[in-house]
C-alpha cells in the first residue's frame, strides 16, 4: 500500500501492470535477477494506492515471497505486509458455480456480470468478502477472500449448504492437481522454481520486455537473444504407472529431461 503501490509491484513482476484499472487481475511470475522465479502470482488492483499480491498458499512459500518483496522495496514509498494469516481463502469451482453464488453474494455487481480475472469487494452470509473469477481448475468459477480468516469457516459451511442442490463437493488437494494438470496450469516447486525462467517453461507471455525496468529483465534477455536450451512440454504415457515428479525421461539410454508433474487425466482417460 501506498503512493508507488503499482510502480513498486510492476517491478517486481515480469507482466505490466501499470494500466490495470481497479478490479483488475493479472498473472504474472515473480522473478531473481538470474531470471528463475520466486514464486508466480496474481496481482489485484484494489485501487492506484493499494495492490493484493496472492501468492503460493504454503506459509514457507508466502514468508519466502514477503521477505523477498521488503528485500527489494527500495526507495518506493510502499507500506508492505504479509496477510496470510489473516485472510481467508476457498473457492468454487464448476458450471454451475454462477447459479450457486449469484444469489448469494451482495455487490456492486451480479456475479454473472463478472467476467474472468475481474474482481469486486461483496458480503457472503454476512461477511465482507473479496470474489474474483478465477481458479485453479479450468473450470469457470470464484476465489473467495475473507478479511478476517475465521470467517472462511462460516463461509466455507455455508457454501456445502447451500450447494447441496447441485450437489457440491468439498475437494482436497489431490482432486485439485488433477484439474489444474489437466489444463495445463503450472505448481510452483514441480513445474516451476528458482531453476526455471519463463521463457522456457512457457509463461513467455508473462514477459512484458517493454517495460523501463523489472527485476530479471536483463538476464531474460540475454536468454532471449541466445535461445533456450530447453522447453516445458507434455506427454503421454500409453501404458504403466503414472510418472512422478524429478523421473528421468531418457531416448536412447540418455537423458533427455525430467518429469515435472505427472497424473491420470479422468477427462481424456489417460496418464500424462
Amino acid at each position: 500500500q501506498g503512493k508507488d503501490a503499482l510502480p513498486f509491484a510492476d517491478y517486481l513482476v515480469t507482466n505490466s501492470v501499470m494500466k490495470m484499472k481497479d478490479g483488475d487481475i493479472k498473472y504474472s511470475p515473480l522473478c531473481y535477477p538470474h531470471g528463475g522465479q520466486v514464486d508466480d502470482l496474481f496481482v489485484y488492483k484494489i485501487k492506484d494506492d493499494f495492490v493484493l499480491l496472492v501468492v503460493n498458499a504454503s506459509p514457507n512459500y508466502s514468508i519466502k515471497d514477503y521477505d523477498w518483496i521488503v528485500k527489494n522495496k527500495g526507495n518506493f514509498e510502499v507500506e508492505i505486509s504479509n496477510k496470510s494469516r489473516n485472510y481467508g481463502e476457498v473457492a468454487v469451482q464448476g458450471p454451475d458455480a454462477v447459479k450457486l453464488l449469484e444469489p448469494l453474494v451482495k455487490g456492486e455487481i451480479s456475479l454473472k456480470e463478472l467476467k474472468r480475472f475481474k474482481f469486486i469487494i461483496g458480503e457472503l452470509f454476512g461477511n465482507k468478502i473479496l470474489i474474483s473469477r478465477t481458479g485453479y481448475t479450468g473450470e469457470d468459477g470464484f476465489e473467495i477472500y475473507s478479511f478476517k480468516s475465521e470467517d472462511i469457516v462460516d463461509i466455507w459451511q455455508g457454501i456445502l449448504e447451500e450447494g447441496k442442490k447441485f450437489r457440491i463437493k468439498p475437494c482436497g488437494l489431490g482432486a485439485r492437481d488433477t484439474t489444474r494438470f489437466e489444463v495445463c496450469y503450472w505448481l510452483y516447486g514441480n513445474d516451476i522454481d528458482e531453476t526455471v525462467n519463463p521463457l522456457e517453461s512457457g509463461q513467455g507471455w508473462t514477459v512484458k520486455f517493454d517495460k523501463k525496468n523489472f527485476i530479471g529483465k536483463d538476464a531474460l534477455l540475454k536468454i532471449k537473444e541466445k535461445g533456450i536450451n530447453r522447453k516445458w512440454v507434455g506427454l503421454y504415457i500409453p501404458q504403466g504407472g503414472i510418472p512422478r515428479t524429478k523421473m528421468e525421461v531418457r531416448k536412447d539410454q540418455k537423458k533427455i529431461g525430467y518429469i515435472t508433474s505427472g497424473n491420470y487425466c479422468p477427462s481424456l482417460k489417460k496418464v500424462y
